[in-house]
């Protein structure tokens, strides 16, 4: 599924990638950036699509924990994340962030299942970039940042 639009859009994923490693203690492995960046990389290039699914997820899921950390919500299981999810919906009244979930979902389930076409991996992407990205706002800059932004 090589994209031309993919491919262009690899420096604002660098600018969010950048921003997630600004952050203390994402998570307890901090893949993260890497699993983004990864991600859209084997998504533009046309590469393993199974393993760009899976890596997407795992964007999405340590931007959950991330928050869920932040905020001292339950992260410590699978369910929790569509929980943490739901909440965060609820709190800034965002019913779009609600409804992408199940597109970031449905990449995990791909992963596993290999049940998604090109158009539809293709079509589910901006809204799960918007998930990781609205999750991602919601997290508080770290502190000691010494002026960097």
């Amino acid at each position: 599924m090589e994209d031309s639009q993919l491919k262009a859009d690899r420096p604002n994923v660098r600018h969010l990638v950048e921003r997630i490693l600004s952050l203390p203690n994402l998570s307890p492995d901090a893949n993260t950036p890497n699993s983004l960046l990864d991600a859209y990389a084997e998504f533009a290039d046309g590469n393993d699509h199974l393993k760009a699914c899976n890596k997407l997820w795992q964007a999405a899921a340590q931007a959950l924990t991330a928050v869920a950390q932040q905020r001292n919500w339950l992260h410590q299981t699978p369910e929790s994340r569509h929980a943490i999810a739901t909440r965060l919906a609820n709190e800034l009244n965002d019913p779009l962030l609600s409804s992408c979930f199940p597109a970031i979902k449905s990449f995990r389930d791909n992963a596993e299942l290999d049940f998604m076409e090109d158009f539809q991996r293709k079509s589910a992407l901006p809204r799960a970039r918007y998930f990781i990205e609205r999750i991602l706002s919601q997290l508080e800059p770290p502190p000691n940042n010494h002026g960097k932004e």
